[in-house]
């Protein structure tokens, strides 16, 4: 029980200490993401500095979440002095931001080719055409955690399914795997996924109220179980599912290539930022840290990351980490890529860098 309240509370930690200076662990509640969210935007008494030449547009300072598609980058505001607040696109190929939706209370969102999904107050899951219009209610419920989105899938953690209601994955440890640590029964969780145009999702693993970050990657879901110290991956339609990793803590950032994961926390004790292959193996450190980051990003090239003032490349192959930038006065909220760019979201600006 002391273990359970002492996580708890490492899960509370405010967002701005973890984001990689510490932008902390996430909250595993959705309201509390919320709160890290905002308390990650810069203070009231900092400024706005100048226009940087890479800014393609501003976001202000109450960015809750930043994805993208192949044409358009979208992100989610609170309205946190004086921010237009709702949801927001822009295309890649220039213009002004277009307001899509209002909130009530912005709480995430994410993309998949065909459309949005986001948390609003309740908290509640809607989903939303990429050109606006009116939200489609999806979940309203308490148990609404941390979500994730690629190509025509979504996946997020929520309440498990209640008894009777058809078939699910054991909630047994996998073979190989520690055995489950016990959680109260009101803080059990299930990992769920849903296709673009279906009216149906699939239960695809166990969760607890302390997962707090997943990743959806190809045909794959991967998340960590904190208590057990392991990196689960299952498919996105459901099936066997599997303990990918062990012996790893603190996890608060994932992303993927077509054949390793990337994740921001400590393997055996080692803060750090490490990948593994999909299938397996050992993990290698890529770059040692002094804090978390929540902001992460790779491609088959290079893996980016943020921190506090600065933004950094490690290539995969040859060469040492450079930074795009650093020693400003920011705290990144957002950090993505594509074919050509990166895109980071610095608590004032949405700024563009191209790739080397």
């Amino acid at each position: 029980m002391v273990e359970r309240i002492l996580l708890a509370l490492v899960l509370a930690l405010p967002a701005c200490k973890a984001t990689k200076r510490t932008e902390g662990a996430p909250s595993a509640s959705v309201s509390s993401s919320a709160r890290a969210a905002k308390s990650a935007a810069p203070p009231a008494s900092v400024a706005k500095p100048p226009r940087p030449a890479d800014a393609i547009a501003e976001t202000g300072a109450g960015l809750v979440s930043l994805v993208g598609d192949a044409t358009h980058v979208f992100w989610m505001s609170d309205g946190y002095r004086g921010a237009i607040k709702g949801i927001l696109s822009l295309a890649k190929s220039g213009g002004e931001p277009t307001r899509l939706a209002g909130v009530h209370q912005a709480q995430g969102l994410w993309a998949t080719t065909g459309q949005l999904y986001f948390y609003d107050a309740g908290p509640e899951l809607f989903a939303l055409p990429k050109s606006g219009g009116r939200p489609k209610s999806i979940l309203e419920n308490d148990a609404l955690g941390p979500a994730a989105a690629e190509g025509d899938a979504f996946c997020y953690i929520g309440p498990p399914s209640a008894p009777g209601a058809g078939a699910k994955p054991s909630r047994a440890a996998p073979a190989g795997g520690p055995p489950r640590a016990k959680v109260l029964k009101s803080d059990e969780r299930a990992l769920r996924c849903r296709k673009d145009g279906a009216e149906g999702e699939v239960e695809v693993g166990y969760a607890t109220l302390y997962s707090s970050v997943i990743l959806v990657s190809g045909d794959h879901v991967f998340w960590p179980l904190p208590l057990e110290g392991t990196i689960q991956a299952a498919p996105v339609v459901g099936g066997r599912g599997r303990s990918l990793l062990r012996d790893t803590r603190s996890i608060t950032a994932m992303a993927a290539n077509k054949s390793s994961l990337f994740f921001v926390g400590t393997y055996k004790d080692d803060l750090g930022l490490f990948v593994v292959g999909k299938k397996g193996g050992t993990p290698r450190k890529l770059v040692a840290l002094k804090a978390l980051t929540r902001q992460l990003a790779a491609d088959d090239e290079n893996v980016y990351y943020a921190v506090k003032g600065s933004l950094w490349r490690v290539p995969l192959r040859k060469g040492e980490p450079t930074a795009l930038f650093q020693d400003e006065p920011v705290m990144p909220a957002g950090l993505l890529v594509d074919d050509g760019s990166v895109y980071l979201a610095d608590g004032f600006y949405l700024r563009r860098f191209r790739k080397p």
